[in-house]
């Protein structure tokens, strides 16, 4: 165990380094399963009754392709959270405001947004069959990490030149 926790945080720290400054879709996720505080909702579902029509009409009015993966109440009152190809924005009940970049809950020093994409890049994840996925695993692994490789980035190759060392472990990669 001892051995365990810094591989752990030293395939966060590589994943994260690698990500830094691209967007959500070059993200790593943990395939362990969370709680989610909200449920994906699919773009035909975004247009819920207690969703104003004002919302999604200022996002529609913005970016008339734009794909709405989720639209829901913010802890902040009168702004709804809109995820929008993986970002999130924060738009007012009567769609005259818009604001995007980081909401933080200084309380609990969370994004606002990271629950809601962290369930929204589960449910993407959960549609790759395993058999479209490179894996290195021991025979009884105790974890499973999930990350997105780029081929040029020099974290990268650090990292899997010790996916040996995490085999041994007992983490799948």
């Amino acid at each position: 165990m001892s051995k365990l926790l810094p591989a752990l945080l030293a395939i966060a720290l590589i994943a994260s380094a690698c990500s830094a400054g691209e967007s959500t879709n070059a993200a790593s996720a943990s395939k362990a399963t969370a709680p989610a505080a909200t449920t994906p909702l699919p773009t035909a579902q975004a247009h819920t009754a207690d969703v104003p029509k004002a919302v999604l009409d200022a996002i529609h009015q913005l970016a008339p392709h734009v794909q709405i993966q989720a639209v829901d109440k913010s802890p902040l009152p009168g702004l709804y959270q809109v995820i929008v190809q993986g970002q999130a924005v924060y738009v007012s009940a009567d769609g005259r405001y818009m604001l995007q970049g980081d909401a933080y809950d200084l309380k609990t020093q969370a994004r606002l947004a990271d629950a809601r994409l962290d369930a929204l890049r589960r449910a993407a994840l959960a549609k790759i069959p395993e058999s479209r996925m490179i894996r290195f695993a021991p025979a009884h692994p105790k974890y499973t990490v999930t990350v997105f490789t780029d081929v040029d980035c020099p974290y990268c190759r650090v990292f899997h030149s010790k996916i040996a060392e995490y085999n041994k472990l007992g983490i799948a990669v």
